[in-house]
């Protein structure tokens, strides 16, 4: 920063950088498992990400996206799920509205 860099923008670009590098990384790794290429499977895996930042927001520092809160959050989303496929819960429910019993 004395020496005339623009740190938040240097910053900003590597972490976007950093995120497609490992978003890159993962879309192959998907690749190799489902041995085709499937534009819809994406979203399945969305809701770890979304919930873990979410949970570890909450936990460690209101209001602050950090790192350790993530990872936290991502613990404590993935010992619930695999809790509850232990105890015999469905890993996706799915109902229609005529289904539902009230």
């Amino acid at each position: 920063m004395l020496s005339g860099v623009p740190v938040s923008w240097v910053r900003y670009r590597a972490s976007m950088m950093l995120a497609g590098l490992f978003s890159g990384i993962a879309g192959v790794l998907l690749l190799g498992l489902q041995v085709a290429v499937d534009p819809s499977a994406a979203p399945l895996y969305l809701l770890a990400p979304y919930g873990s930042a979410l949970i570890g927001c909450t936990t460690i520092q209101p209001g602050r996206f950090n790192v350790v809160g993530t990872l936290m959050g991502w613990y404590t989303l993935v010992v619930g799920v695999t809790g509850l496929q232990l105890l015999g819960a469905e890993t996706w429910v799915s109902r229609s509205s005529t289904e539902w019993h009230w």
